[in-house]
């Protein structure tokens, strides 16, 4: 439900970006983010290219970007590559390294290290529980409880 709740402050912050008013300009600039993060996930993307992209200082984006999402941007980055992360764990027959590299983690270790941070579970284990790929499913796995968000790419939960 958090990660629904999220979803939709990213739309509405996206909604009163066209609205052009003064006060909203601060969602503005966030939505313009957002969408820059959706569309780049597997570049390498900083704080400092991120405020350029929001036409923002690193601070005030960072306050602009917490009021909006109640989280920070480089935490809402890192939740997305973790869901794009879990429909390729689902769907694909890729490795994990692969995967790490194609969801902009240049480090496997990282990748499973932040991968079990939020799901408390390997990559593997996940695979193995919730593959829909013929090679790598087994038959009778039970789902993990606390697996990946449904909507690859969609808002981060916490």
């Amino acid at each position: 439900t958090r990660h629904i709740l999220l979803h939709l402050i990213g739309r509405l912050a996206r909604l009163y970006s066209r609205m052009g008013r003064p006060r909203h300009r601060g969602l503005n600039n966030v939505s313009r983010v957002l969408t820059h993060m959706e569309n780049n996930l597997s570049s390498a993307l900083s704080l400092e290219q991120l405020a350029h992209v929001g036409g923002m200082s690193k601070r005030s984006l960072l306050r602009a970007f917490r009021e909006a999402t109640d989280g920070s941007p480089m935490g809402y980055l890192t939740t997305l590559r973790l869901e794009q992360a879990c429909a390729l764990l689902r769907d694909s027959d890729e490795s994990v390294t692969e995967i790490a590299f194609r969801i902009g983690m240049n480090s496997p270790e990282y990748f499973c290290r932040m991968f079990r941070r939020k799901y408390q579970t390997s990559p593997l284990r996940f695979r193995r529980h919730n593959s829909t790929s013929s090679s790598t499913a087994h038959a009778g796995a039970r789902p993990l409880r606390r697996s990946c968000g449904r909507t690859p790419g969609g808002p981060p939960s916490r």
